[in-house]
């Protein structure tokens, strides 16, 4: 007597796969671009810098000079000439940093799809896994608000670089004037070193967060991929209703401790 006939064959996991492959390829890729624009953004700052530095050293070495009327005309030519190509460098920065801010934007709105992409990925979760369509849809509601919180926090942040930015630039200008006292001058570059290391921690705070964010969003959509792929094949595995409360759970929390590292 012949036995039972075999099982219907498992669907192909192969596009799945491949589309996580291709996630995870342009976070990398972001991840990348990101850290290259903070080496070439630390660069700039640093060159500003010492642009400063070398404005307060004209200063003090014209004190310096003794009073004859040849002697300081040429020191003043020399000086103008010397402003002047500084205010070309600084119009160049300017521009670089406009760019570096457009190609900021591009990166907001990729994220932003990649996080959309996440949220359909919870819903065709939803959908395989019974018993738990109420408390994952009050999840994805939660989460799309702090999507939205995280964006705004954001565009403030990118403002306030760019209030920090234009602070700089008017006291490069006024360290620049001639009719500035030494006092003055020293507390407007006080100022300007708060702005900056003020700048350079919000940079380095915002880009470890996302790493982190980026690493355990990764890993949580892994295990729901995983989890969608199981569903489809009928596969047994060790996964349960309690598994998928687990991974939306840490989803939430690793997006929550990203929001309050911001």
């Amino acid at each position: 007597m012949a036995g039972p006939g075999p099982g219907p064959a498992p669907s192909n996991p192969a596009p799945i796969a491949d589309q996580k492959n291709e996630k995870e390829k342009e976070l990398i890729k972001l991840q990348e671009a990101h850290e290259s624009q903070q080496i070439l953004l630390q660069k700039l700052q640093t060159c500003a810098k010492l642009d400063i530095l070398v404005v307060i050293a004209l200063f003090a070495v014209e004190k310096c000079v003794p009073n004859s009327s040849g002697h300081l005309s040429q020191t003043l030519i020399d000086e103008n000439t010397r402003l002047r190509e500084e205010l070309v460098r600084h119009k160049s920065k300017v521009q670089k940093y406009k760019t570096l801010q457009e190609t900021c934007k591009k990166q907001e709105k990729t994220c932003a799809k990649l996080d959309i992409l996440v949220v359909i990925a919870l819903f065709a979760v939803e959908k395989c896994v019974p018993n738990s369509s109420g408390h994952l849809s009050q999840t994805l509601i939660d989460e799309n608000t702090r999507l939205r919180e995280e964006l705004v926090r954001h565009k403030g942040l990118l403002k306030e670089a760019e209030s920090m930015q234009a602070s700089t630039r008017e006291s490069t200008l006024l360290l620049s004037g001639a009719g500035m006292g030494d006092e003055e001058r020293l507390g407007l570059l006080h100022k300007l070193e708060k702005a900056e290391g003020r700048i350079l921690g919000l940079e380095k705070q915002m880009t470890e967060s996302a790493r982190k964010w980026a690493k355990e969003k990764a890993d949580l959509q892994m295990r729901l991929n995983e989890l969608t792929l199981s569903q489809q094949t009928g596969y047994k595995n060790s996964f349960s209703a309690f598994d998928v409360r687990q991974i939306q759970t840490g989803y939430t929390n690793s997006f929550s401790a990203f929001n309050g590292k911001l």
